[in-house]
């Protein structure tokens, strides 16, 4: 349900940001997880950071959904998440160096980092994307404008790179 209201006012930032923060509270539940990834909600996600691409607080929450729906997943489901082009919206709209908001850094980062974290294949997701020089890329935009980054956002950065 929460999906297609997305789908009905899919140009409305502030109802699709809406939609992005249930479908992320949604996904911490492990059946809601594989019902959003089956119904193709990846796929949705990816193309609302892509319709919003200017948007910071859709960039978040849907940072934040792909992070929830990624986290503690099986290697199959981060593949859907993978194929959904849910790395390539992270890389191209929500590490932009325009998006000084360490919040959208803080999910993109922890999104990326979850995906490419698994016991048994490490940096499989993630590993050709470019997802590092898209990290290298960010925190250098950040030090010319004299940011300096949180403690958490670093964290996450690490953790994908060492992921």
């Amino acid at each position: 349900f929460v999906m297609s209201v997305g789908k009905q006012f899919p140009r409305s930032a502030h109802v699709v940001a809406k939609v992005l923060e249930i479908l992320r509270n949604a996904s911490l539940n492990a059946g809601n997880k594989a019902s959003i990834i089956n119904v193709g909600g990846t796929d949705l996600i990816s193309q609302w950071m892509w319709d919003h691409m200017g948007d910071a607080m859709v960039q978040e929450y849907a940072c934040g959904a792909i992070f929830a729906l990624s986290s503690d997943s099986n290697m199959e489901s981060k593949t859907s998440i993978t194929n959904g082009g849910c790395i390539d919206a992270i890389l191209l709209c929500a590490l932009q160096p325009q998006f000084q908001s360490e919040n959208v850094q803080i999910w993109a980062c922890g999104a990326l980092s979850s995906l490419s974290h698994h016991e048994n294949k490490r940096d499989v997701c993630v590993s050709s994307s470019g997802a590092a020089q898209s990290i290298f890329s960010m925190l250098e935009a950040g030090r010319k404008l004299h940011i300096t980054p949180s403690p958490l956002m670093l964290e996450w950065a690490i953790r994908t790179l060492v992921n």
